[in-house]
């Protein structure tokens, strides 16, 4: 009796199309923003939500690569389950590192990311994008001191050195070859 076996890998690997599809939106559309040469009070804001989501979504994307590659997360008693990686925020996923990276660097992570992460909360929590009037005398609000390409270009700085930082904290795991090490250095873009 002679028995083919075909194995289909395809959709066990699928997910990294499925998983990114989201960020790809989302840089798309960033990108089609820092390609304007002039920009619109929608435009500065589109900007500034879409990098954060950019970053959001690849660091977690970036943390459950981690753990499905059996590292070693700091935690108290056992390596995490992607369950439980994807119930932490962003800041709570940087101390995941502890074992690698160190604590110096964690806290410059954390320090960039609240920094960074403080236009996509203002802007997506309906603070005032503006002036706000307060017994007859305007204020140009923070949202609003944002919308100028000083600011576009630190904001930009800032992301680019959250992502190098990450990479570099990448070289230290040691349970992925360094072609693993690039692939997962990959899944971060640069601004």
């Amino acid at each position: 009796m002679n028995v083919n076996e075909t194995i289909n890998i395809k959709e066990e690997i699928s997910f990294f199309k499925d998983d990114y599809s989201f960020v790809f939106y989302c840089k798309e559309e960033l990108e089609k923003t820092l390609a304007k040469t002039s920009r619109n009070n929608l435009d500065y804001m589109k900007l500034y939500v879409f990098l954060h989501l950019v970053l959001e979504i690849s660091l977690s994307q970036l943390f459950r690569q981690f753990v499905l590659g059996n590292i070693y997360l700091h935690t108290s008693d056992k390596n995490l389950t992607t369950e439980e990686m994807d119930a932490k925020d962003i800041q709570e996923k940087f101390e995941t590192l502890l074992h690698f990276v160190p604590v110096a660097d964690i806290n410059k992570l954390k320090e960039w990311y609240c920094n960074f992460a403080e236009k996509r909360n203002k802007i997506l929590h309906g603070h005032a994008v503006g002036e706000k009037w307060i017994n007859g005398v305007g204020k140009v609000t923070k949202i609003k001191d944002w919308f100028n390409e000083t600011e576009v270009v630190n904001h930009l700085k800032c992301y680019n050195e959250v992502v190098d930082l990450v990479r570099d904290s990448i070289d230290k795991l040691p349970a992925f070859t360094d072609s693993g090490k690039k692939d997962m250095k990959n899944i971060l873009y640069n601004f």
